[in-house]
């Protein structure tokens, strides 16, 4: 009975704590020994350093690296404000990231600071790490908030940055460029910091690589006037990968920018079609149904049976969440089946999908709304707060992302020729995007196999077996930008017999 009251009293301070933070971290100090310890002991904290503490849920497992991914930035906000106060700035590269809202965690951060930086690397959780170092000097005074985080302005981050950043980090470069919208916020820091090489840099960037002479003239025209001639030098290694002339967003350029760097990873590795008669291969695909539900399900952690599957195409399931999955898949399957026919005649299967998506949707939550566990309102759009993956380094486009990233999405599958790049890369980018509270992992799926199938590929089952290493392949392109495995993959999962 103690050990309850002591419970109740310390998750109520807890709260205080969290409430305060605006985050699920907390220093030990906000909490009294007592209270600490027995929270510790109830597996509701975490130690990430000495001093600082993560806020679980002990019903899950504490292993899990998805609480610390989505509390990443809050704790890097308090604690180096607890710290340094505002006596920081992130390295070039770490602010590079935030400018950019990179979706992937950084395996470490690079923290400059006035004072108190040990310059050791500093071990957290899961593999990351931080380094802070002293160097007063290498503080710009275009410093910018970010998530409430010091960092560097977006221009000066871009001229500070190691040239292979350009190569390394090609689709980054060009929509942070892409990002600057007028030649003085290159200009003026150029000319404070007298950074004539960076300059080469810069306006190479704009006009060899991106073509935008406009900018490239503009940026050479007022750094004349000062007296500072620049010779410009290209910092890439190959041609532009975005090619629309106006930004959109930065989540945008990324998706299209990712696309067009990653398809011919498909086209030379993933077979030509052999398939012809795209009717004749729509109609056997019943016969898969069964097994193909199966595997769908149970990757993502449904416990179904094949008799349960064949009960719920009868509609004779019970009001158990692993059969409404069932049946909710059965009648999105069957959705997805009249938008492949549509995309064999029409032959325009990216709008097809864009404009059945919804459908699709729906009919993978109809049982739990017949059920009155889910409101049909809450299936309209897209998800309205953020989304973790479990033990992703990936973290998906926040809400306000979601319409331009959907709509790259569209636009990349309604001009892309080749059925498995769109199959194979829709299937991904869905993933990436992740524009749904659930069903992310299943409609994906049907989303390939309709682009397989509109360009005459047979229906590729993802083994539930194989689970871990379809899993694994696609971390590895979030991690590595490594999209050669996911391909690889998928040409062994189509070639594999459904049995």
């Amino acid at each position: 009975m103690k050990l309850k009251t002591n419970i109740t009293k310390s998750l109520k301070d807890l709260k205080v704590a969290i409430k305060k933070n605006k985050a699920n971290v907390i220093k030990s100090n906000q909490l009294s020994r007592g209270s600490r310890e027995c929270l510790i002991k109830a597996n509701w904290l975490k130690e990430i350093i000495k001093g600082w503490y993560m806020v679980l849920n002990p019903t899950e497992n504490y292993q899990n690296s998805t609480i610390w991914y989505a509390s990443f930035w809050d704790f890097f906000r308090l604690y180096l404000e607890d710290r340094l106060e505002k006596d920081y700035c992130l390295s070039a590269e770490s602010s590079l990231d935030l400018h950019l809202s990179q979706t992937t965690i950084p395996k470490q951060l690079i923290v400059i600071t006035t004072r108190g930086g040990s310059g050791k690397c500093l071990n957290l959780l899961f593999n990351s790490s931080v380094l802070i170092y002293n160097n007063p000097k290498a503080i710009p005074k275009e410093k910018t908030e970010i998530k409430n985080i010091q960092t560097m302005s977006l221009a000066y981050a871009l001229c500070k940055t190691a040239p292979i950043f350009f190569e390394k980090k090609s689709i980054d470069a060009e929509i942070a460029l892409r990002s600057i919208k007028h030649s003085f916020e290159f200009t003026k820091i150029i000319l404070d910091y007298d950074m004539k090489i960076p300059a080469s840099r810069i306006i190479g960037a704009y006009k060899y690589h991106l073509k935008n002479n406009k900018m490239a003239e503009a940026i050479t025209n007022e750094l004349e006037l000062y007296g500072m001639i620049v010779k410009p030098k290209n910092p890439f290694k190959s041609s532009a990968i975005i090619k629309s002339v106006k930004q959109i967003s930065i989540y945008a350029d990324r998706i299209i920018g990712f696309w067009q760097l990653h398809r011919e990873t498909v086209i030379k590795n993933f077979p030509k079609p052999s398939i012809r008669n795209k009717i004749k291969l729509l109609n056997k695909i019943d016969d898969l149904y069964t097994f193909d539900a199966y595997n769908s399900l149970s990757i993502e952690g449904y416990q179904v049976t094949i008799e349960l599957i064949k009960q719920a195409q009868l509609n004779k399931v019970p009001l158990e969440k692993n059969a409404l999955a069932a049946k909710g898949y059965s009648k999105a399957f069957l959705e997805a089946k009249k938008s492949i026919a549509k995309m064999i005649t029409t032959k325009k299967p990216g709008s097809v999908f864009e404009k059945d998506l919804q459908k699709w949707y729906i009919n993978l939550f109809a049982p739990q709304i017949k059920a009155n566990l889910l409101s049909e309102r809450h299936l309209l759009g897209y998800r309205s707060s953020q989304v973790y993956i479990r033990n992703s380094r990936h973290v998906p486009p926040p809400k306000e992302a979601l319409m331009d990233s959907m709509d790259a999405l569209f636009y990349c599958l309604k001009n892309e020729k080749n059925a498995a790049v769109r199959a194979i890369l829709g299937h991904y980018m869905f993933v990436y995007i992740h524009p749904y509270i659930d069903g992310n992992g299943r409609i994906a799926r049907l989303l390939m196999n309709s682009m397989f199938l509109s360009g005459g590929y047979s229906w590729t089952i993802v083994h539930e077996k194989n689970r871990d290493e379809y899993l694994n392949c696609l971390e590895t392109i979030t991690a590595d930008q490594n999209f050669l495995p996911f391909v690889l993959f998928l040409k062994e999962e189509q070639n594999r017999e459904h049995l």
